[in-house]
């Protein structure tokens, strides 16, 4: 398969994916808009769609999801604690 075909595959994939998920709209506007800056390059906008995903993971989903592990861990030693009193 081609590498432009490839490419506009898995762009159809992600923004199928976004359009399930409406909390990511803001994701996938900026996406758009950086892909338009990015022009016709198969490999310049695969190169800039790696990097957006990878600062979004890094910067946003990574921190709010250690934050909840830390939440659920606290939960769980609450209902530890309270399993052992009562």
């Amino acid at each position: 398969m081609d590498q432009g075909i490839k490419l506009a595959k898995a762009f159809e994939e992600l923004v199928d994916f976004l359009d399930r998920n409406p909390e990511l709209l803001g994701l996938q506007i900026e996406i758009e808009e950086h892909l338009k800056q990015a022009g016709d390059n198969p490999e310049e906008r695969l190169m800039l769609l790696m990097k957006l995903i990878q600062e979004k993971l890094n910067h946003e989903l990574l921190p709010n999801f250690e934050i909840l592990q830390a939440m659920l861990n606290e939960t769980c030693l609450k209902i530890i604690k309270n399993s052992k009193v009562g």
